[in-house]
């Protein structure tokens, strides 16, 4: 009789922690607040290169949105960012730095971690292709 009390007390205890675990799925509100995210099926580049144009999509976005880019210092900068109902727009500023940003959303009161890019500095070379000196005559180079 004991043994069948260990084995019911066993099974009633794997039943209820595994019915307590929380839902990984659903991105909690970082400002503090209990609300989930209200954009779904958020789909993003790893990756993207200063001056390019970055585009977030998913459902549920509203015009009034903001991105912002967290760094590992968690500073906050934030992006001239246009929404629609299905997607976000934003230039990566030229001026960035390289590195691994956490890309937060504002939205309907609350702040979500929606996902992180890493942002890639591009050297630019300046080539010149004609000098013309003051006496009008040119020097292809």
């Amino acid at each position: 009789m004991k043994k069948i009390w260990c084995m019911l007390l066993m099974i009633c205890s794997v039943c209820a922690f595994s019915a307590c675990s929380d839902d990984d799925d659903k991105q909690k509100d970082i400002a503090g607040g209990d609300k989930e995210c209200p954009v779904t099926e958020i789909k993003m580049p790893d990756s993207a290169e200063t001056g390019e144009t970055v585009t977030i999509t998913g459902k549920g976005f509203v015009t009034t949105a903001k991105l912002t880019l967290q760094n590992e210092n968690k500073e906050n900068l934030e992006l001239d960012a246009t929404f629609t109902t299905t997607e976000g727009t934003f230039t990566i500023p030229v001026n960035f730095e390289a590195g691994k940003y956490k890309v937060v959303l504002t939205q309907a009161g609350g702040k979500w971690v929606i996902g992180s890019i890493e942002i890639i500095v591009l050297k630019r070379e300046l080539r010149v292709k004609q000098i013309v000196t003051n006496n009008g005559s040119s020097v292809v180079t």
